[in-house]
């Protein structure tokens, strides 16, 4: 299953199980731990063997890039460059201590269910949030959560140069959601909901 279509799922099951809540279901029903992942669950697979020169390829896409490069944490695949402009230093590759702002948020903003969309905040918002994530302010309601811990390291590497180039690249954005959440009564089976735990 996409993953899109899961943490839409999740949350319209989320919001569900809040609103029954509110709305009289018996207080003593347990919060599923599968509707409020914190981090996904370690692989179980073990790694297979390294071919750093393969190529990659994903569909609808002409570009290819080797597994060395995927798997540089420096470098960002930009596999749709046509779908905004030329990615900054700071948004592609990044500029040690500071990893790439593309390699979570993508290089069109939108980032995947753990990151924030960007695309069309005004940059004073998002050098504001970056800046109270440096500064503790801002922090995960779950303290756990490797996405908001990474964001903080990233918030006091980054210098205030890069992070105002970055946030008006993003700012430039068009936001484009690519989440559709159903509702339902019942959801799907999936091998990371029935083991994820709080």
């Amino acid at each position: 299953m996409n993953i899109r279509l899961l943490a839409g799922a999740l949350l319209g099951a989320a919001a569900a199980l809040c609103a029954a809540r509110s709305f009289g279901a018996p207080a003593s029903d347990p919060v599923p731990a599968w509707a409020f992942p914190v981090n996904p669950p370690p692989s179980k697979s073990p790694p297979g063997p390294k071919h750093p020169n393969r190529v990659e390829h994903v569909p609808d896409s002409r570009v290819t890039y080797t597994d060395r490069q995927l798997d540089d944490e420096f470098f960002t695949p930009d596999w749709f460059p046509a779908e905004h402009p030329p990615m900054p230093r700071i948004v592609a590759s990044g500029r040690k201590p500071a990893m790439p702002c593309g390699l979570c948020h993508l290089p069109t903003g939108t980032g995947g269910p753990a990151e924030a969309a960007l695309p069309g905040l005004p940059a004073s918002y998002i050098i504001e949030q970056v800046k109270e994530f440096r500064t503790g302010r801002r922090a995960a309601a779950q303290p756990a959560m490797v996405s908001a811990k990474d964001m903080i390291l990233e918030a006091k590497a980054v210098s205030d140069t890069d992070l105002a180039v970055a946030a008006h690249y993003f700012s430039r954005l068009r936001f484009v959601s690519h989440f559709h959440v159903v509702e339902t009564d019942t959801v799907p089976g999936h091998a990371w909901a029935s083991s994820a735990s709080m």
